[in-house]
């Protein structure tokens, strides 16, 4: 489910993304702290498309055993005359075969949090 959850995120698709997240799921992530709900992991995807002028996602490697999984992408963008250019580790653990936690660990978190910041 993991891997389906990416390729929403991927495809912009925040209705099947929302689908295949757990109503209590978990975003952890450096720059926003820990998040509860399906709404709340919905809102920070959805967030880094809207909050920049352009944002990408690149699926660099893809491992899942059981109901674990981690992804390493690279996250590029730009954001009021800014870029973003970070390695990330995205650790899923799923739920009922539904994504149930989405923790964050990024290569910079000072960097990101300030691209976020704008």
């Amino acid at each position: 489910m993991s891997r389906a959850w990416l390729d929403a995120r991927d495809r912009r698709d925040l209705d099947t993304l929302a689908a295949l997240t757990h109503e209590h799921a978990v975003w952890e992530s450096p720059v926003d702290g820990m998040l509860r709900g399906r709404t709340h992991v919905v809102e920070q995807v959805q967030a880094s498309f809207v909050d920049s002028d352009t944002f990408s996602s690149q699926l660099l490697s893809f491992e899942q055993r059981g109901d674990r999984a981690v992804a390493i992408v690279r996250n590029t963008g730009r954001r009021d005359g800014e870029e973003l250019d970070s390695r990330q580790a995205l650790h899923f653990e799923e739920q009922d075969g539904l994504v149930a936690l989405v923790r964050i660990a990024v290569d910079d978190p000072k960097a990101v949090a300030e691209f976020w910041a704008g």
